[in-house]
């Protein structure tokens, strides 16, 4: 499905506008795609986000089209995320930061806000732990409250408890003092991937 929308300063949550508008300069189309067939989503499945529209770039110097455009012109944005029936648009993740466990695609962000509905945790990052057998397990490094106490075992029976099965935490859960994040305060994932090298 396609539909035109206006950008909107609400990160992650844009409106849709009427398909008549005349505003052609702030106005483009989005469609969310399968990651892998690259076949259009319906509501509530989500996929990578599509954008085309005038408001666009035209293009990365050094860097062949078809890397970041599909055969229609939609850019294809490196987000996942999906859409409800009112024709609102959630961003959910990066599909770099995706965990692969076994076939299955596993959102970091997802078991993140488990891992935060337990009182004990304060902060939480998950990453994939590298697997010769399943590819990557999902592992959570995990800042506790202050005084707070809990073990790696009721963590992960936490996050077991509320999320399939191959979403489980098969990675384990590190104890650490702080997260590594950039000035804004985003979550460097990729440092957590260098600490799991350390580890290993």
């Amino acid at each position: 499905m396609r539909t035109h929308i206006r950008g909107s300063k609400h990160a992650g949550r844009m409106p849709q506008m009427p398909h008549t508008s005349r505003s052609t300069t702030t106005y483009y189309i989005y469609m969310i795609v399968d990651v892998n067939t690259r076949e259009p989503l319906g509501p509530r499945k989500t996929g990578e986000i599509c954008v085309k529209g005038p408001v666009l770039m035209k293009g990365y110097i050094g860097i062949p089209r078809e890397q970041y455009l599909d055969e229609e012109g939609f850019l294809k944005t490196g987000d996942l995320g999906y859409y409800d029936e009112d024709q609102y648009l959630y961003i959910t993740d990066r599909i770099k930061d995706i965990i692969k466990y076994e076939g299955f695609q596993v959102s970091p962000v997802e078991l993140e806000a488990v891992l935060l509905q337990h009182s004990a945790v304060k902060e939480a990052g998950v990453v994939g732990r590298p697997d010769p057998d399943y590819g990557e397990l999902p592992m959570a490094f995990v800042v506790k409250q202050s005084g707070a106490k809990t073990t790696e075992q009721e963590l992960i029976e936490h996050v077991a408890s509320q999320v399939s099965p191959y979403m489980q935490l098969r990675g384990g859960v590190k104890f650490v003092a702080g997260l590594p994040r950039n000035p804004r305060g985003k979550l460097l994932r990729r440092e957590l991937k260098e600490m799991i090298k350390e580890m290993d």
